[in-house]
C-alpha cells in the first residue's frame, strides 16, 4: 500500500472508520461491509498485472482445463481446435435452462440441500472422456451460478488466486497491508 497510485489506498482509508464504527447492527454492518468489498472489486480491476488477490468472474467456465486435456489426448494440431470446440459444447451447455445437474438431499433432519448430481449423464461421461480437469471445471461453474443466482451476467467477487478460493475482507486487507 506505500505505492503511489493504487486505487485501492482510498478505499481503505475512506472505510476504515467505518468498519471501526459498526454499532453491532447487522443490516448497517452488512451493507457497509457489501460497500466496501464492492468498491474493492472495482480497485482490483483498476490494477495490472499479476497479484495473488483479484477479480474474478464467478460461474464462467474456466477454459484451461479443456486445453490442458485436449493436448494430452491429442496432437498438438489438432488440441487447439478441439479444445474451443469442447469448451463451447460445455459453455452452451451450462447456459441451457433445461439442464439442471441438481438433486436434492436431506442433510440432518429437516434440511434440505441442492447439490451437484454426480450420477448426471452428462457429466459422467465428460470426466470419462476427458478426465477430472474439464469436470471440475463445469462443476466449480454449476456451483458459483448456484451460489450467485446466475441470470446470465457473470456476477464479480473477490478471489484468492493463491489459494484458488473467494477471499474474505479479512484476506485482501492482509494482502493490502503488507504491500
Amino acid at each position: 500500500m506505500k505505492k503511489q497510485g493504487n486505487p485501492l489506498q482510498g478505499v481503505l482509508s475512506n472505510h476504515h472508520l467505518k468498519v471501526q464504527q459498526f454499532s453491532g447492527h447487522c443490516g448497517s454492518r452488512d451493507t457497509a461491509l457489501e460497500v466496501l468489498r464492492e468498491k474493492l472489486i472495482k480497485g482490483f480491476m483498476e490494477l495490472e498485472g499479476a497479484h495473488n488477490f483479484g477479480v474474478k468472474e464467478m460461474g464462467k467456465l474456466n477454459e484451461k482445463p479443456f486445453q490442458a486435456a485436449c493436448a494430452v489426448a491429442l496432437p498438438p494440431k489438432e488440441a487447439e481446435l478441439a479444445a474451443s470446440e469442447l469448451y463451447s459444447t460445455w459453455e452452451k451447455l451450462l447456459n441451457k435452462p433445461s439442464w439442471k445437474p441438481f438433486k436434492i438431499v436431506a442433510v440432518g433432519g429437516d434440511c434440505l440441500n441442492e447439490v451437484i448430481d454426480a450420477d448426471d449423464e452428462k457429466l459422467q461421461e465428460l470426466r470419462r472422456e476427458w478426465g477430472e480437469g474439464p469436470y471440475k471445471s463445469v462443476v466449480d461453474a454449476l456451483m458459483e451460478r448456484k451460489e450467485y443466482n446466475f441470470n446470465g451476467a457473470f456476477p464479480y467477487d473477490l478471489w484468492n488466486y493463491k489459494e484458488g478460493r473467494k477471499a474474505t475482507l479479512g484476506d485482501v486487507i492482509e494482502y493490502l497491508i503488507d504491500k
